[in-house]
């Protein structure tokens, strides 16, 4: 997802979800899926079909609910710029399938970066394992933004709406040396996620729903997000 621009306008949207999470915009018009019928004669039997879509009730149908983008994970540079694919160079990855296992290995501004990517089978749960030289330097950090939903009335590839701190919110409900608890409202939609890692990194809040995860004099780092709901 470090990428996450450049994939999209290539038709490959790098996001996070999970099976559960949903999400609506409020119904400020009282809005009911009859309001999208229209009767169509069938062997003159009328029969409704919710076929109004360019209706106030049908374009709020067809876009709620809606999947709700979890968070976005990527590495950034020193100061939470952006990695562009001209600072990337000499990739390769593997997937091992059986085990969910995904190895880069890639240099960035020609220095070597290795990550291996794995995700829970029966759970909302990813893990990251990274280790680069520039991760001691700090010149390489990793990034976890949590969006507000997707802009649905594009349709096909919806972008990520950001932004929107007054309905889009986190809050640390909890916090230790190697763990933080956070709780996440979207509108109605509420779920937390726990950022854990495992050496001395340093965890900041950079925005109303950003923050920065820096290895802190290490050249690994070995963390992992968990989704759930309330």
């Amino acid at each position: 997802q470090s990428l996450g621009p450049y994939y999209w306008k290539r038709g490959i949207p790098l996001e996070t979800r999970t099976t559960w999470a949903w999400h609506s915009f409020a119904d400020s018009e009282h809005l009911t899926l009859q309001m999208a019928m229209k009767n169509y004669d069938f062997h003159g039997r009328q029969v409704p079909y919710a076929s109004l879509q360019n209706t106030p009730a049908g374009n709020y149908f067809r876009e709620n609910p809606q999947p709700m983008p979890m968070g976005q994970i990527s590495l950034v540079k020193h100061l939470g710029q952006p990695l562009d694919t001209t600072d990337i160079s000499q990739i390769h990855q593997t997937l091992n399938l059986w085990k969910g296992l995904i190895t880069s290995r890639y240099l960035v501004d020609s220095v070597p970066v290795s990550v291996r990517t794995v995700a829970d089978p029966s759970a909302a749960l990813i893990a990251f394992s990274i280790h680069s030289s520039l991760l001691k330097s700090g010149a390489l950090k990793i990034a976890i933004r949590f969006p507000y939903a997707y802009d649905v009335a594009v349709k096909n590839k919806p972008p990520i709406l950001w932004g929107h701190p007054d309905k889009n919110k986190t809050v640390r409900v909890g916090q230790n040396p190697h763990d933080v608890l956070l709780k996440r409202s979207s509108d109605t939609s509420l779920y937390y996620v726990r950022v854990h890692w495992n050496n001395d990194a340093r965890w900041t809040r950079t925005g109303d729903n950003d923050y920065l995860l820096d290895a802190n004099g290490s050249d690994s780092l070995t963390f992992s997000l968990a989704f759930f709901p309330r």
